[in-house]
């Protein structure tokens, strides 16, 4: 009979695929001190990271940048790839998608250390996961199975016909990644326009408690400056008005 450790270990025997030997290495760059990546097109777009884990196994991760980005893809690739040979495909996201991207090593592949159990219930932001029908390495049903373990699920794609290491090569892949990146980019937009709502009904109302006293009959004029109302969306002008002429009142009381 196998004990609960044999039987783990046997499992990530058939489960995982690392590349043997590493597609590329890291290595600090004597003239700068960064960490570079051996095996892989000199980047100065890119970051090489070496995330320390609570295991004290340490993770390599890619962060490629993109200065027209409003987001950041965290890419966790399949189980018989590296960093190495997906940093063209890596190149060729953030430029279509228009997007940041990191991707990282799991334990134990390319030249991260050790092994470490994946636990997707942690992951505190949409998750979509891709998977091929016919994947015989992996079968789609553990893609399923993550999927539903995710806190935030976002409709996953599953590329009929679709193989391990070949997903990339469907229409679908990128047409669902780019969908689900617009849909992340609005749900960012509507966050911050929230938070900016806030603020200014924070300042209007902190301001509107203030009580002034003053003898004189004056005519109080109030002005909205175009520069500050052009550069707030539409809906919110109103609140951007209010402040404004709120904090006109609160100077003219000041300097009487």
């Amino acid at each position: 009979m196998l004990s609960g450790c044999s039987v783990s270990s046997l499992a990530a025997r058939f489960a995982f695929f690392p590349p043997d030997p590493a597609t590329y290495a890291v290595r600090k760059d004597e003239a700068t001190g960064r960490l570079v990546a051996s095996g892989v097109p000199r980047d100065n777009a890119m970051d090489v990271l070496l995330v320390d884990t609570r295991r004290g196994n340490k993770v390599v991760a890619f962060y490629l940048r993109n200065p027209s980005a409003r987001l950041t893809v965290l890419y966790s690739h399949g189980n018989a790839a590296d960093l190495g040979q997906l940093y063209d495909l890596f190149v060729q996201l953030k430029f279509n998608l228009k997007v940041n991207l990191m991707g990282y090593d799991y334990s134990g592949y390319g030249a991260s250390t050790s092994k470490n159990v994946k636990k997707i219930k942690k992951v505190k932001c949409p998750v979509l996961v891709i998977h091929g029908t016919d994947d015989d390495v992996v079968n789609w049903s553990h893609g399923n199975e993550l999927w539903k373990l995710a806190r935030e699920p976002y409709d996953p794609l599953w590329i009929k016909g679709g193989g391990h290491c070949n997903l990339e090569l469907y229409p679908d892949f990128i047409r669902h990644l780019s969908k689900f990146i617009h849909e992340m980019e609005s749900i960012t937009t509507k966050m911050r326009l929230k938070k900016i709502r806030q603020s200014f009904i924070h300042r209007v109302n902190t301001a509107t408690t203030t009580t002034f006293t003053t003898n004189c009959c004056c005519r109080i004029r109030v002005r909205t400056y175009a520069s500050r109302a052009a550069a707030v969306p539409a809906e919110m002008r109103i609140n951007v008005d209010l402040y404004e002429c709120v904090y006109r009142k609160y100077e003219w009381f000041r300097d009487i």
